[in-house]
């Protein structure tokens, strides 16, 4: 599901080709994961769907907010465990939580005390990857994607942080983005265990360890497909993401670039066809 007319969807469905293809265009844009059941109703009737994708839980964890406060120079370390994340009722901190499937770390005991809220986002997560799965026809296709770093993997690639204060700033951006892709693949697994008449796919905006290139596969509950080699982040010379964009484009400012929904497109449109078994 994307939002964007321009979006690595169409994108995808264009690279697949002849072949007939209906693309609904459900997903919205400032959307929490608890809007997914909202959105799977507006997308039309289940067991009609062959294959969807989904992005989703960056404004869950107040992504934009984020950046925000660490332009003003009063990060704070949304990666930590008792992170308060604004997309995530209850009290922060954890206390007086109960704990469903759990996201990493978590017990994953029903009914525990004391959840974090990685770990209810990582409940939700696993819950609506299971309502989108049930939602399609059944032997169908959901295609996970996670989210790129927007800042170098590595320290010192650029000392600026480009747009933020401290490269300090720049490297707990990161963090954030490497817990939710690290929840996000958890719940898609744990989703995937529990519906195994659908295929639920994982797609890699992380560079593995900055050294590999595109197109590897891992086993993961089904396959891992990876975007691209992007180790830069927005400080490449070609970067998958736009950086801070204070034109007309404000609200694309950290979405993916022209190039980043090329790449998207052609993992999930190779995805799909290794799916297809072409």
């Amino acid at each position: 599901m994307q939002a964007e007319a321009d979006s690595y969807a169409r994108r995808a469905t264009e690279l697949l080709g002849p072949r007939p293809i209906e693309l609904t265009l459900a997903a919205c844009g400032g959307a929490l994961s608890s809007d997914l059941t909202s959105q799977l109703a507006a997308a039309g009737p289940a067991g009609r769907t062959d294959v969807a994708t989904v992005t989703v839980g960056g404004n869950d964890i107040g992504f934009g907010e984020l950046i925000r406060q660490c332009s003003s120079g009063s990060c704070p370390d949304l990666a930590a465990d008792l992170a308060d994340l604004p997309g995530v009722p209850g009290t922060p901190g954890g206390a007086d939580r109960t704990a469903g499937a759990g996201g990493p770390g978590s017990t994953g005991t029903p009914g525990t005390t004391g959840a974090t809220d990685w770990d209810l986002l990582g409940d939700r997560l696993t819950a609506r990857f299971g309502d989108l799965a049930g939602w399609l026809r059944p032997g169908g296709t959901l295609v996970v994607l996670t989210y790129p770093l927007p800042f170098p993997e590595r320290a010192g690639a650029c000392p600026t942080g480009v747009g933020l204060n401290r490269p300090e700033d720049a490297a707990l951006v990161n963090a954030a983005i490497v817990r939710l892709d690290d929840t996000v693949v958890a719940a898609a697994a744990r989703a995937g265990r529990q519906h195994r008449d659908r295929t639920i796919t994982v797609i890699e905006w992380r560079t593995p360890d900055g050294t590999t290139p595109t197109s590897e596969r891992t086993a993961a509950d089904g396959s891992m497909r990876r975007v691209g080699w992007n180790p830069a982040g927005i400080c490449g010379s070609d970067p998958m993401l736009n950086g801070l964009r204070l034109d007309t484009e404000l609200a694309d400012s950290f979405h993916p670039s022209d190039r980043g929904l090329d790449l998207a497109a052609a993992a999930v449109a190779g995805e799909v066809q290794r799916l297809a078994g072409h």
